[in-house]
């Protein structure tokens, strides 16, 4: 079905809306009719043939798969089609943490008005070379203490034990913790830790691995 319309449409241009909440996906399609729209399951391990024929593919990244951690659909489409333009649809509730290799690439808001969403999709496909003023994944430039702190925030430890292990006064560990949810664009620790639990060992979250609890914190 997806090859008839494509060759009905634009053999040139495929959307590829990686997602699990298929309003999104239906919006989507919706708004941009002069484009053939492919629904993608954030854990498909087997990408459709005709991601691999067409000239041209974007892929619009449903900001949610931060909370599933389930990343092997993309990690595919960037192996089969590494030259895909790439666009995050972003909720505030996910934050603001993205994969390292997505530094870079554009954000958009899920909350945009039709209008708005429908031209910055658009522009984005056709004109993918960064512009002023529209935002892109950044880095969230943790400090080597907060680094060194971020293992004791997401263990589920209370703060009096985090303050004895660390040696460090309960109020300073508040405003540590309060900087990094702000850097990573979480209201509540819950999510911080949340995230950190379902993407552990994920290479595109360096803040959240490798980071040693027994080290010294400064």
């Amino acid at each position: 079905m997806i090859e008839n319309k494509l060759r009905c449409v634009n053999s040139d241009f495929l959307m590829v809306i990686l997602t699990e909440n298929n309003w999104l996906y239906a919006g989507l399609r919706a708004l941009m009719p002069e484009m053939v729209c492919l629904p993608l399951r954030f854990s498909a391990d087997r990408l459709p043939y005709i991601i691999g024929d067409v000239d041209r593919v974007l892929v619009v990244v449903d900001s949610r798969i931060i909370f599933r951690g389930e990343w092997s659909a993309l990690n595919a489409l960037k192996a089969k089609r590494p030259d895909a333009t790439v666009v995050w649809l972003a909720l505030k509730e996910t934050g603001r943490v993205f994969p390292v290799e997505s530094q870079g690439v554009r954000v958009l808001a899920q909350k945009l008005d039709i209008a708005s969403l429908h031209f910055a999709l658009r522009r984005t496909l056709y004109n993918p070379d960064s512009i002023r003023g529209e935002e892109y994944v950044e880095g969230t430039n943790l400090t080597l203490t907060e680094r060194c702190l971020l293992p004791y925030f997401v263990s589920g430890l209370q703060m009096h034990v985090v303050s004895r292990l660390t040696g460090k006064p309960v109020k300073t560990l508040y405003t540590h913790r309060q900087n990094i949810l702000e850097k990573t664009g979480f209201r509540l620790p819950v999510f911080l830790q949340f995230v950190h639990e379902r993407n552990q060992g994920l290479p595109g979250i360096p803040e959240l691995e490798h980071i040693d609890v027994s080290a010294p914190v400064i």
